[in-house]
């Protein structure tokens, strides 16, 4: 169970509890599905009991700056649209 936990761990970045606009950035150059596929993964190592708590902290920090990145991006893909079906309606379509 430990190697498999070690594994799991190594596939994501080891978290930087100071996150700053650089890593913002990288996050927004993922795919919305790339983004998922890490937060299952840090689900995963956070259910198990194994890690340190300093360290499953760390993950669930890093955990909640993907959701709020996932939010923003939603949020502009939603804007996007709107305005997009504002255009059509102006226009008739």
């Amino acid at each position: 169970m430990d190697k498999e936990y070690a594994a799991r761990a190594r596939e994501i970045t080891e978290p930087d509890s100071n996150m700053g606009e650089e890593a913002l950035v990288k996050e927004q150059e993922e795919t919305i599905e790339q983004t998922f596929e890490e937060l299952e993964r840090i689900l995963e190592i956070l259910g198990n009991d194994e890690q340190p708590l300093e360290e499953a902290f760390r993950y669930f920090e890093h955990g909640m700056k993907l959701v709020k990145s996932c939010a923003l991006r939603l949020d502009q893909v939603e804007k996007q649209i709107l305005v997009l079906n504002e255009g059509e309606e102006e226009s008739g379509f």
